[in-house]
């Protein structure tokens, strides 16, 4: 109700036509029915007036709002409240008090036209705001240049808000945010992790904090399984400390984190993660990288090679600048160098973000044609030069701080946070269609049939139309390949190695054509006259390990789903493996203590004491890989989550996808 209140005066008062609101001030004889409630409100007024002048907006606007609810027609506090609201999370809900302080009390601040000029702004009430931004130029000239920007903020924001864009936005739910913040969103390349930042209560976040109304950070971690988000859970210590931790960067494989601490300014720290040992304890990057200003974002290309991170150390264009820094031979980070002033402006840079292309880089920015406080911009690569950032649009951006966006690995999705209508940030999915290029991106690897190892080769790629003159090729790769197709045309893709049969496709990319982002592995396979030698100088695969197709499609029956996959995995075994001889087993999982086990499954479990001490866990001996996802099934309804099939031979344990998918 008493929101309800609050949003009918400030319907009615847009021309300050409805009857003069009184102002109610807190003395004892206006409250004589609720003397006790006078006194906790002025408790409240007074533990809110010690808050704010410490800065300490988020403890301030509690207990302000505390002593409204008594008297809600107080210009003063009102004034409070829009100031406390202006400088938290929510900052939209500034406007209804702002509104009723003027209403109530016409001088009630030198600054209450820029005050209502920020409120109408970050509601999008662009007319009004550049309205009472004018109004404030005239009493504050010194301001100009600020009050100026903010004008062209909000005719920046009715231009885009004329254009918007065609997206959905998907609110990602109770399972990852909370009721408090949750931000820095990032997604491992096969989609089924996000690691994220979030401000709620936990056993490590204990402290709240008076600026911001929340915890201190933790980085929490969430699966996703048959398309439904698990719980969140925090990250173990060493990552997440009892001081601020935020999320940064993951790599694609989800091995990798990138975190930033508060120590100096703000560093950025590095942890990995193994399944016997988990998460390393998080060590600094170097100082070429940290220095004693702020780092607070970075990411990586998708080889590794180059760095992209934010500084606001000396020398920069202005505030936050991003820098690159490219890989030297000896697995160190070169000079960092500033983007320049296409990317980077006079005000802050922050939250980038390299989309896996290689060439889209996303990056958020109080400069450039923002519509108020940061916008997510996006940037393309091409000829060795940026194009002019692009600002994302509306809905995407809002007149409020929009930051820390990433995409998912084919680029169909954005994450990111937003404010709700809670005074906190929830993260949200929003759809890249109508970023998206008109081109197939084909990437990955390009390796020996048997030993699996990359190889340098020679790739041709042109365009059929242009012919062999394209200036697509020829070039040299070494083991790792990736080729940008865009719509229209036809690709003839050719690819050479000394001892290996040549490889050659055609790709066509019809103008109709979505963005397509491919993972495309190629297997180069010896040429015969080596003396029945394969790459690896075993013999290839004698026939009688090989029997009749469908007796092996049988045995793989739910593995492998086509005659194809097995045939191309017989041809790259070598004569010492035997693919008829082959049982399966349940690998339950490595443990440094497995006696719970053994209980549970008695005689059926075998244990396997390993050199690092830990111990392999297996459950059962299979002739056929179905029977095997029989029993796999049970043991997931006994509650074994992370259990997976295995293949033995001679006392071996082979991975099925490696053995049956050699080039992935």
């Amino acid at each position: 109700m008493r929101a309800l209140s609050k949003l009918f005066i400030c319907l009615f008062i847009p021309g300050y036509v409805t009857a003069q609101v009184h102002n109610v001030k807190f003395k004892k004889g206006n409250f004589k029915d609720n003397p006790v409630g006078f006194k906790h409100a002025v408790q409240k007024l007074a533990e809110g007036n010690q808050h704010i002048q410490n800065g300490e907006y988020g403890a301030a606007l509690l207990a302000y709002l505390s002593a409204d609810s008594l008297n809600p027609n107080n210009a003063d506090l009102n004034a409070k409240i829009g100031v406390c609201y202006l400088n938290t999370v929510s900052k939209t809900r500034c406007l209804p008090y702002f509104r009723l302080a003027h209403e109530i009390k016409k001088k009630i601040s030198k600054r209450i036209d820029y005050f209502l000029g920020r409120g109408y702004q970050l509601s999008c009430q662009w007319d009004s705001a550049i309205a009472e931004y004018q109004l404030a130029l005239k009493k504050s000239p010194a301001d100009k240049d600020d009050i100026n920007k903010l004008i062209n903020e909000c005719n920046n924001g009715n231009d885009l808000m004329q254009r918007p864009v065609k997206t959905t936005m998907e609110n990602m739910g109770t399972n990852i945010n909370s009721t408090y913040s949750d931000y820095r969103p990032l997604i491992t390349g096969d989609g089924k992790e996000m690691v994220f930042t979030s401000c709620r209560h936990s056993n490590l976040s204990t402290d709240f904090h008076p600026v911001t109304g929340e915890y201190t950070s933790d980085m929490f971690l969430t699966h996703n399984k048959n398309g439904v988000w698990d719980t969140a859970e925090g990250i173990d210590p060493p990552v997440n400390t009892i001081d601020n931790d935020e999320s940064v960067y993951l790599t694609p494989d989800g091995k990798t984190l990138y975190l930033m601490r508060e120590n100096r300014s703000g560093d950025i720290y590095k942890s990995s993660y193994s399944e016997v040992r988990g998460w390393s304890l998080p060590v600094a990057l170097s100082d070429t990288i940290n220095s004693i200003y702020t780092e607070s974002s970075m990411c990586l290309s998708p080889d590794g090679k180059t760095m992209y991170f934010v500084s606001n150390r000396s020398g920069g264009i202005g505030g936050k600048d991003i820098y690159t820094s490219s890989l030297k031979d000896d697995s160190t980070w070169g000079t960092p160098v500033n983007m320049g002033s296409v990317i980077n402006t006079s005000y802050d840079e922050d939250g980038v973000f390299m989309n896996p292309d290689g060439k889209t880089l996303y990056f958020s920015s109080k400069g450039h044609n923002t519509m108020g406080g940061y916008d997510i911009f996006m940037t393309t690569k091409d000829s060795g030069k940026w194009s002019e950032p692009k600002n994302l649009g509306y809905p995407i951006n809002t007149p409020d701080d929009d930051v820390y966006f990433s995409t998912s690995d084919d680029g169909y999705y954005g994450y990111y946070a937003r404010a709700t209508d809670q005074n906190k940030l929830d993260i949200f999915r929003v759809s890249m269609a109508a970023f998206m290029p008109r081109e197939w991106i084909y990437k990955g690897t390009i390796t020996d049939s048997v030993s699996h190892e990359k190889l340098k080769v020679a790739l041709e790629f042109f365009d059929k139309a242009q012919g062999n003159n394209s200036p697509f090729g020829p070039d040299t790769v070494s083991g790792d390949y990736s080729l940008t197709l865009p719509a229209k045309h036809t690709y003839a893709i050719r690819i050479r190695a000394k001892g290996y049969k040549d490889y050659s496709i055609d790709i066509t990319v019809p103008d109709t054509a979505m963005y397509r982002n491919a993972i495309q592995n190629i297997v180069l396979t010896k040429l015969a006259g080596s003396g029945g030698l394969l790459a690896s100088g075993l013999p290839a695969m004698n026939d009688s390990c090989a029997p009749k197709m469908a007796v092996l499609m049988e045995r793989f029956k739910g593995v492998v789903k086509d005659t194809g996959v097995m045939k191309s995995a017989i041809a790259h075994m070598d004569a010492s493996f035997c693919l008829k001889s082959m049982k399966f087993t349940i690998q339950v999982g490595l443990f440094h203590s497995a006696q719970k086990f053994t209980k549970q499954y008695g005689k059926k479990a075998l244990m396997e004491k390993l050199p690092d001490g830990t111990t392999r866990v297996t459950s059962g001996l299979f002739p056929t890989y179905e029977e095997a996802h029989k029993s796999l099934e049970q043991l997931k309804k006994k509650g074994v989550k992370d259990a997976f099939i295995t293949g033995i031979y001679n006392g071996k344990r082979y991975i099925l996808k490696d053995l049956l998918h050699p080039a992935n």
